[in-house]
């Protein structure tokens, strides 16, 4: 006779938050991206982010004339929040006779299904070229035959033009088909050569020319006509540049049917995302070193 006990069961007061802290620390786009949950109790289903334009530069001026005020003007972003979920059921049969633990890893299932959809979602704003504005994307068509210190990585370098500052540059994305790539770059500085006590994110695999490189398999990717063909898109994002905005956080839900004795698992979350400035991502397309 099988008795469940605490210890079998989820603790909603007490597993919301650890479903939280499950989902972020799974997700890597998050870490490149500005959170914000300012929006969190507020009314409406639409954020807008305020976008000043630069102005021209300073000119000559002549003794005695006056100067002509420039126009300070914005582009107007606006982000829609969208409710974002998954769900698990698992049986008492299943329950009772599996071999491990099917509910604890439902639990686990759903955080990282929900951490898997905001890399996406982050991804997908990063990429995208709707309503007109569009990031920086190098490579062409064919993409670069790898991603490489000397053609794909100084392009996207020269690609921010003065702008460039690798201290406010948060990551390079990349694909585990373009990981192969850097290792064979003299210029790549494996996450193995880093010293003790030195902070690494999660799935960062090393740096070029200081910058945090990571390998997320969200990355995107564009179908050839064979698998050399296949185009991969790194991206080398600066910081400020990506927005994930919570209205909620993950909230997690349990539901027994006790008619057809099976208990579900649910989370979900409501949130926004956006690319915040188009000249701060560069989208390098590759192909697979592999």
């Amino acid at each position: 006779m099988a008795t469940t006990m605490k210890a079998d069961l989820i603790v909603p007061d007490v597993y919301a938050p650890v479903a939280v802290k499950e989902a972020v620390a799974a997700a890597v786009m998050t870490q490149v991206a500005v959170t914000d949950d300012t929006l969190v109790g507020q009314p409406g289903d639409t954020v807008t982010f305020p976008k000043f334009n630069r102005i021209n530069p300073a000119s000559d001026l002549s003794e005695g004339v006056p100067i002509v005020p420039q126009k300070l003007t914005t582009d107007d972003m606006t982000a829609t929040i969208k409710e974002v979920g998954t769900a698990v059921e698992v049986t008492d049969t299943a329950e009772l006779t599996a071999l491990g633990n099917p509910s604890s890893r439902a639990r686990a299932a759903i955080s990282e299904a929900l951490a898997e959809k905001i890399d996406i979602d982050l991804r997908n704003a990063a990429e995208s070229t709707a309503g007109g504005s569009s990031p920086i994307i190098i490579g062409g068509a064919g993409g670069f035959a790898s991603l490489d210190w000397d053609n794909a990585v100084t392009s996207a370098i020269a690609s921010f033009g003065d702008k460039w500052d690798p201290s406010k540059v948060a990551a390079i994305i990349i694909h585990s088909r373009q990981h192969v790539g850097l290792l064979r770059d003299d210029n790549f500085k494996s996450s193995l050569t880093f010293g003790s006590g030195q902070a690494i994110l999660r799935g960062q695999i090393g740096a070029l020319a200081g910058i945090p490189v990571i390998v997320s398999d969200a990355a995107t990717k564009t179908d050839g006509a064979t698998d050399p063909d296949d185009i991969y898109n790194a991206l080398v994002v600066r910081k400020g540049a990506l927005g994930l905005l919570y209205k909620r956080r993950a909230l997690v839900e349990q539901d027994r049917d006790i008619y057809s004795r099976i208990t579900g698992f649910a989370i979900t979350a409501h949130y926004a995302v956006k690319r915040l400035d188009d000249k701060g991502i560069v989208v390098v397309k590759t192909k697979a070193a592999i």
